[in-house]
C-alpha cells in the first residue's frame, strides 16, 4: 500500500492554511492526510521554488471528492484559484489546482459527471470522503514501467487510452480487488476506481515521448514515496529506466 508522498519545495507561509482550512486535512506525524487509508503527503525543504514543467516525470497528485461542485465554489470562496469542472471523456469529472509550494492537484470526482447521489449533505465540502488517491507519473517507456511494477509487486487495474491527446493512463495498485469488469479497458471500471479509499499509482504513458525528467538530489520536486515499507525514490525510477 501507498502511504506516504514527499515532496522538495520552498515551503510557502500559508500552507498550513491551504491544507487543514481549504482541504481540510489532518497533520499528522507523517504529514496532511484525510481521513481513512490513503497516503499521507509530506515535504521536505528547499532553498528554491518548485516550479513544474510537462517535460517533470512527476505530474500530479490526486484527491477524489464526492461533490466537485461544491468543492470548487468552496475552493474559490476561500481565493483559491481552480479550473472549471468537466467531464474529460470517459476518464473523469475533474478540475485542477496547484498548492501554494506549487504542487498540481487534481479534483476527480468519485463518479462522472450527473452521477453523485442526490441530497449529500457534507460537513466538509473537499475533506468529506475524500481521499488522496492518486500519484501520478508521466513516462516514456511502457514495458519499463510494466517490468518495474511486476518487480514490486503492483497489479494493473486500469488502461484508459486517450488517443486524441497522445497518451495512455496506467492505473496501479498493491491491493488486488475484483474489478467490477475483467476488461481492463473497461469504463465500466472507472466510478469503481476513483471510489477506493487508498491510494494507487498512475503512470501517464506519452507516446513517442522523449524521456522526462526527475530531480536531482537536492533540486525541488518529487522527493519520495513510499510502498510497503520501501522509499521510491527519483533515483528508483531512473534505475528503471522510467526517466532521466
Amino acid at each position: 500500500m501507498f502511504t506516504t508522498i514527499t515532496i522538495k519545495a520552498k515551503l510557502a507561509e500559508n500552507l498550513f492554511t491551504f491544507y487543514q482550512d481549504l482541504l481540510g486535512m489532518r497533520l499528522t506525524d507523517s504529514g496532511w492526510q484525510f481521513e481513512g487509508e490513503s497516503a499521507s503527503l509530506s515535504f521536505v525543504p528547499s532553498e528554491t521554488s518548485y516550479q513544474p514543467a510537462a517535460t517533470d516525470g512527476f505530474w500530479k497528485i490526486g484527491i477524489t471528492v464526492v461533490d466537485l461542485d461544491a468543492a470548487c465554489q468552496w475552493l474559490r470562496s476561500q481565493g483559491a484559484n481552480v479550473s472549471s469542472p468537466r467531464q474529460f471523456q470517459d476518464i473523469g469529472y475533474l478540475a485542477h489546482l496547484s498548492d501554494p509550494n506549487g504542487l498540481i492537484i487534481e479534483l476527480l470526482q468519485t463518479t462522472f459527471e450527473g452521477n453523485k447521489p442526490e441530497n449529500l449533505t457534507l460537513s466538509h465540502p473537499v475533506a468529506d470522503g475524500a481521499t488522496l488517491a492518486h500519484i501520478t507519473l508521466r513516462c516514456h517507456n511502457k514495458d519499463a514501467m510494466q517490468k518495474w511494477a511486476d518487480g514490486i509487486g503492483l497489479t494493473l487495474k486500469s488502461i484508459q487510452p486517450v488517443t486524441q491527446y497522445g497518451f495512455t493512463l496506467y492505473f496501479y495498485s498493491f491491493i488486488d480487488e475484483a474489478l467490477p469488469e475483467q476488461d481492463l479497458n473497461a469504463v465500466a471500471n472507472r466510478e469503481w476506481l476513483w471510489q477506493r479509499p487508498y491510494t494507487v499509482l498512475e503512470f501517464q504513458v506519452v507516446h513517442d515521448a522523449q524521456p522526462f525528467a526527475l530531480p536531482e538530489e537536492g533540486e525541488s520536486g518529487l522527493f519520495a514515496f513510499e510502498a510497503s515499507g520501501e522509499e521510491i525514490t527519483p533515483k528508483t525510477l531512473k534505475n528503471a529506466g522510467l526517466g532521466k
